[in-house]
């Protein structure tokens, strides 16, 4: 086996799971804003909102707070909140 081949093998895995982050990092967006006529009938500004400020929050803070928790931690706070974002588009709860 030739230093290509050894190569090839974490390159396509880096490359795949970059194109996977990447899906799965604007999914919740927009799924939310297809899905802003069901949700809040005639109120599409409200959701557009309700996706927008919150990360625009966590970006203005973060560098003051981040490096007090874990990477574990923040994966799976991150992974929970995509998971109840995506629950509660679905079963569409009034709010």
């Amino acid at each position: 086996m030739d230093h290509a081949e050894r190569m090839l093998g974490p390159h396509l895995r880096l490359r795949f799971g970059f194109v996977m982050l990447g899906l799965l990092n604007n999914l919740t967006f927009v799924v939310s804003n297809a899905s802003a006529g069901e949700l809040l009938p005639g109120q599409f500004a409200t959701v557009y909102l309700i996706n927008t400020v919150p990360g625009l929050l966590v970006k203005l803070t973060t560098p003051f707070w981040w490096h007090c928790f874990s990477y574990r931690f923040k994966l799976l706070l991150a992974g929970t909140c995509l998971a109840v974002n995506l629950i509660l588009v679905e079963t569409n709860v009034p709010i």
